[in-house]
């Protein structure tokens, strides 16, 4: 999370608009312009390359997303059969059009809030949510089940290290006859670890304000090319999104053709 790139150096509550505004303007677009759409692709690309982050690992993680957005798209195949064009001796449709849309704005989306993530300290966005008006209750939700969400995932793993030990059938997971009990076991070994960070954190003098992501946005000026690259991305955005580069192309080629 930490580096020295130009994409680090940017202001949180610079890097929060565009991410917002990018995701806005993606989703925005109608299902069927695929063609438009892939345009979009500028704003993950050129962040990758300012921040010097390997495409590889974002793409991956972004990958998650597709199983949610094609049991989405998937019911479009076979509702919406209207005629799109030919591929070949393969007629798509329109519902495959949608479908594909749908998972485009899908990994556009999630690749740009993992590129917003590893470029910027999550308690510096939670500062600027609260900043932009985020009720301060809930940035600070935000940021204890991040910080703490490791506390739940050791619970869990420790129990079903035992569990394991204690059954026959190690390799096939909890049972589910098994599975209410171990939840509920679960469940009160999470609260009473709760308690026990909550009554280290009062001990350290927190009052129920996260102070340091505020501290680092203190340290952290707003400046010139903040602006810049706030009014750069808005210009290229609003450009696809208005005039998409490909209807641009598909007009001029009828003009010269």
């Amino acid at each position: 999370m930490g580096g020295n790139s130009p994409a680090h150096a940017l202001h949180p509550g610079a890097k929060l608009a565009c991410a917002l505004a990018f995701i806005v303007t993606v989703v925005s677009f109608p299902l069927q312009d695929v063609n438009s759409l892939l345009f979009m692709a500028f704003y993950p690309v050129l962040m990758l390359a300012l921040s010097g982050i390997p495409p590889g690992p974002v793409l991956l993680r972004s990958l998650g997303a597709l199983p949610f957005a094609l049991a989405i798209g998937l019911g479009n195949i076979f509702y919406d059969r209207s005629p799109g064009f030919m591929l070949g001796s393969v007629r798509i449709t329109g519902g495959m059009i949608s479908c594909a849309s749908l998972a485009v704005k899908a990994l556009l989306s999630v690749s740009a809030a993992l590129i917003l993530g590893a470029t910027t300290p999550f308690a510096s966005l939670c500062a600027a949510l609260v900043r932009a008006g985020m009720p301060k209750l809930l940035a600070l939700q935000f940021s204890m089940t991040r910080r703490y969400i490791a506390v739940l995932l050791g619970e869990s793993s420790a129990m079903l290290a035992a569990y394991r030990l204690r059954s026959r059938r190690a390799s096939k997971g909890v049972r589910l006859r098994d599975a209410g009990s171990f939840l509920g076991q679960l469940l009160l070994r999470s609260f009473d670890r709760a308690g026990r960070v909550y009554d280290a954190m009062r001990l350290r003098g927190f009052d129920g304000l996260d102070r340091s992501g505020g501290a680092d946005m203190e340290a952290q000026q707003w400046r010139l090319r903040d602006t810049t690259f706030i009014l750069i991305m808005a210009v290229l955005m609003a450009a696809g999104r208005i005039y998409p580069p490909a209807r641009l192309f598909a007009k001029a080629a009828m003009v010269f053709r």
